[in-house]
């Protein structure tokens, strides 16, 4: 149904529209400018645009200009929610995460696991294989079940049941 979906998606982006105008308001401006995307005139015009805005579209109209898009505005926004800095960004991926596999990509992660040539470490379940992480893999982690997280209470989802940390791979029956 469209009436619902729309509303609902109204809902959702004015839930993360308070989420986003908090954060702004409340981060310092060398931490906004600290995010991957930032800089500090974007971060200033964040957060003039914070103060005098009703709504998501006129936080990032109010920031936006020919060297500022929407697309970029966006990503700090969301970089800012979640406390991403350059330093973390600059590490790359530091860990895989399974989210699903076959019965065939059950064998070859197996394999993977046992072998000495893991490059990455392969997380199938994050309960037991977080305590083997050194602290930066598990500080990107944690970001990355945060993201999962701030989702789930976005669109309303029961956060436990959707969470990352109970969550396991899927298994897929081709």
């Amino acid at each position: 149904n469209l009436f619902f979906y729309m509303n609902n998606y109204r809902t959702v982006e004015n839930i993360y529209f308070n989420l986003a105008r908090n954060t702004i308001l409340t981060t310092s401006s060398e931490k906004l400018s600290d995010t991957p995307s930032g800089e500090e005139g974007l971060s200033c015009r964040l957060k003039e645009s914070a103060s005098k805005c009703n709504n998501l579209e006129e936080l990032i109209e109010g920031s936006k200009t020919k060297a500022y898009t929407y697309t970029r505005i966006n990503r700090i926004i969301t970089q800012a929610i979640l406390h991403i800095d350059r330093e973390e960004a600059n590490q790359g991926a530091l860990y895989v995460r399974v989210l699903g596999f076959s019965k065939k990509g059950r064998e070859i992660i197996k394999e993977i696991k046992k072998s000495d040539n893991e490059t990455l470490p392969v997380l199938t379940n994050i309960n037991k294989e977080a305590a083997t992480l050194d602290e930066l893999t598990y500080k990107q982690l944690e970001k990355d079940i945060l993201a999962g997280d701030m989702y789930s209470v976005l669109v309303n989802r029961p956060l436990y049941e959707h969470s990352d940390k109970v969550r396991m791979p899927i298994l897929l029956e081709k």
